[in-house]
């Protein structure tokens, strides 16, 4: 008799075999009869299997684990043949292909950072809990590992900022001096819970930079300016992926974290699709990571930069006129937005309008409390002559009729 201990041996599964695929891979002429030969000296099953019978069935025997594939087959009718019986050639063609649009797009994203000053890094993936629970929403659950391997920092970055304060920590205790300030930015994956022990794994461009000034005490408006940088520095991105297709905005609102501040943080939006947020770190961020400059961060989901690519151009004739150039100043209150502002002048149907552009902000006791003085640049040109003095007061006067009506914006002289 047969007595037979443990659980039963797994069913082994029925893998089929061609004929003209072990030819493809071995790249030499091996018949159907070699092959079920060779497989059947390893006490393999092989049967014939089609109505012609050109494909085989092949039955692995239980201990042939490793034997579940079609390409494992036909590597062990490779090494029964023998190593050596497989032809080589000498030389190998190779064709030259274009970047990838992504590639391209990724490219560009670095060089347009690099020129405005920011250093590119390569930061851990794991931080402390601490650390992450900064960087993490409300109902936002972290991902961790075993604290057997990672007693220390067991958390996956929830985001790429705190490999950037990392760096700038290391930085400030190396006593690294740069003119403007350290700039850090890094295309890094962030890993969130989803709940049920799954996770989602996205890329982010994320940038930090030092608000400039001297010491380390900042301004409001040391502050302004510096988040001025980091946005202008995604304007900048944006504009070079996408050319003058890719709308973006930043809409203020709550800080989706607790480690950006109050009152300085705003929703990025590209396209009418929120894929980011900008703001200045809170003192609780800074004291974590023992830093003594305020910093500004920003955090954009990357795939949306880079559907973006590429930028369509536009070509037209150099003017053949000159153009007037008028420089308005509105007072008006605290809350409206510079791209609101934009909007009513460019829908005001201002004619001859070429240009209009955002200058700056003055806040004081001239202009009250709770208002701003916000100045901006027109620019008017006619295609076919040249523009009197007269033909461009009166959009300007259109443009603050305008501004009045939809802001009660006040003209200051």
């Amino acid at each position: 008799g047969l007595i037979s201990a443990g659980p039963l041996l797994p069913e082994r599964p029925q893998i089929r075999l061609r004929p003209a695929k072990v030819r493809s891979v071995l790249g030499q002429e091996v018949s159907k009869d070699e092959i079920a030969e060779a497989l059947r000296s390893l006490g393999i099953g092989v049967s014939p299997l089609g109505r012609g019978g050109d494909d085989l069935l092949c039955d692995a025997p239980a201990y042939r684990t490793d034997l579940t594939r079609e390409i494992d087959l036909v590597e062990e009718v490779a090494r029964l043949r023998g190593l050596d019986a497989v032809p080589l050639r000498s030389t190998l063609s190779v064709s030259v292909q274009a970047p990838q649009a992504g590639e391209r797009a990724r490219r560009v994203l670095g060089n347009v950072l690099a020129g405005l000053g920011f250093y590119e890094t390569v930061t851990f993936s794991f931080t402390t809990r601490p650390h992450a629970a900064l960087f993490m929403g409300q109902g936002q659950a972290s991902v961790e590992v075993d604290e057997q391997r990672r007693a220390d920092d067991p958390a996956l970055r929830p985001s790429v900022l705190p490999g950037l304060l990392a760096s700038r920590r290391a930085n400030r205790h190396a006593q690294v001096r740069v003119e403007g300030g350290v700039r850090f930015f890094e295309v890094a994956s962030v890993f969130r819970g989803t709940g049920a022990g799954t996770h989602q794994e996205v890329r982010r461009l994320a940038l930090l930079a030092d608000i400039p000034g001297e010491g380390s005490r900042r301004t409001l408006e040391d502050r302004q300016q510096g988040v001025r940088l980091v946005r202008g520095a995604i304007e900048g991105v944006v504009r070079a992926l996408g050319g003058a297709k890719a709308i973006m905005r930043v809409q203020p609102g709550d800080p989706c974290c607790p480690a950006y501040a109050n009152g300085a943080f705003g929703r990025v939006e590209l396209n009418g699709v929120a894929v980011g947020e900008i703001g200045l770190l809170g003192p609780a961020v800074l004291s974590a990571f023992d830093l003594e400059t305020p910093v500004v961060a920003a955090e954009i989901e990357l795939e949306p930069l880079l559907a973006l690519f590429p930028p369509g151009s536009r070509v037209q004739a150099l003017a053949a006129f000159p153009a007037i150039e008028r420089d308005l100043s509105v007072v008006l209150g605290e809350g409206v937005a510079w791209d609101d502002v934009s909007e009513c002048v460019r829908g005001a149907g201002l004619d001859r309008l070429e240009s209009l552009a955002f200058v700056g902000t003055y806040r004081g006791k001239q202009v009250g409390e709770g208002r701003k003085s916000l100045t901006m640049r027109l620019v008017f040109r006619d295609g076919a002559r040249t523009l009197t003095r007269e033909e461009a007061d009166a959009p300007i006067a259109r443009a603050v009729a305008a501004l009045q009506k939809a802001f009660g914006a006040e003209l200051r002289a």
